[in-house]
């Protein structure tokens, strides 16, 4: 069910009331994003964003580890949502949409500010301020795998996982993206191929201290900058995967207004990786493949959400012709 916005505000409103806050303001942010999500001001001032979780992604669960692993993250001194648990401790809500047996589950964060990283490159493309920002989060990505790498799960932690299976098995997380429409039959034996082809490569990868619990969605609109301070936010998609997936994911654009700084940003990032991760040689090997990973996942999250994008073939070409390639130039599948 997609919600309209009478919806989207009848489940905030009835939400709310479960935690201890005194709501002066609430409002629908017009941002793209998987999740409703809401500016709520209390009568002290203090921001907060409600989050709407959408249907049929993660459970309970699920969800209660995302909070569980992100309240770890914050007490270990990284910038990331802190969850502000409802009257009864618990840090989810389940709303039913009025006159229906749906539901959604609703969470409170304390508001990060800080502009987007998109926003602070199309402010100033300089080199020295894309280096700069690119070796800043290359720092933080480090701090998020150390940190992580000597983690341990509590019992009943439960996320999905971007291994072989999750991303190029025979039901990937994301779908099969060798089957998405906007392809020609070349183009689908094509991509069949390459999922058969990179599914036998990651099995065969290394995990070690090289895969863990990781963001996994640290795009250019999940990073906010405010001076000198980075914070990551919407751990939507955190799961375990490995370490190499989160630096491609960085850096992954396919817009044409940004492809000359792709190489600017990718050696900044490298450089404040590896300035902080010892024996990081393995994952910076892996960047490429997994960049090529994200642009096949990309391609059926895209048509999955067709209806809500409108026009999506000119977007699945713009992607789909430069992962062939790339998967090409690698040697992965032959011409």
């Amino acid at each position: 069910m997609i919600l309209n916005e009478e919806q989207k505000y009848q489940i905030a409103k009835d939400a709310v009331i479960h935690w201890d806050i005194e709501v002066k303001d609430l409002s629908l942010l017009p941002i793209h994003t998987e999740n409703e999500v809401f500016k709520l001001e209390d009568v002290n001032g203090n921001f907060f964003a409600l989050r709407i979780h959408r249907f049929g992604y993660h459970d309970l669960e699920e969800l209660e580890s995302e909070h569980i692993w992100t309240s770890y993250l914050k007490k270990s001194g990284l910038n990331v949502p802190e969850f502000i648990n409802t009257k009864r401790e618990k840090p989810y809500k389940k709303i039913f949409i009025k006159n229906s047996e749906d539901f959604r589950y609703v969470g409170i964060v304390k508001w990060i500010r800080g502009e987007t990283l998109e926003d602070s490159i199309l402010k100033d493309r300089s080199e020295s301020n894309i280096s700069n920002i690119f070796e800043r989060l290359g720092e933080l990505i480090a701090q998020f795998h150390i940190t992580s790498i000597d983690w341990d799960p509590p019992k009943g932690f439960k996320r999905h996982s971007w291994d072989e299976e999750g991303l190029m098995g025979h039901d990937p997380t994301w779908g099969r993206f060798w089957e998405i429409k906007y392809a020609s039959n070349k183009q689908r034996s094509q991509l069949l191929d390459i999922q058969n082809r990179l599914y036998k490569k990651l099995k065969n990868l290394t995990k070690g201290n090289y895969y863990s619990m990781t963001h996994a969605d640290m795009n250019w609109g999940n990073v906010l900058i405010e001076g000198q301070k980075l914070s990551v936010i919407d751990f939507d998609d955190c799961c375990f995967g490995w370490h190499a997936a989160d630096l491609a994911n960085s850096i992954w654009n396919t817009d044409p207004q940004f492809a000359s700084i792709q190489e600017i940003s990718k050696q900044a990032l490298l450089k404040g990786y590896k300035s902080l991760r010892n024996n990081s040689d393995q994952v910076i090997k892996d960047l490429d493949l997994f960049y090529l990973v994200r642009c096949l996942q990309i391609l059926k999250w895209v048509e999955d959400r067709e209806k809500e994008i409108g026009d999506i073939e000119p977007i699945i070409d713009s992607i789909l012709r430069p992962a062939i390639n790339r998967a090409i130039e690698m040697e992965i599948i032959k011409s």
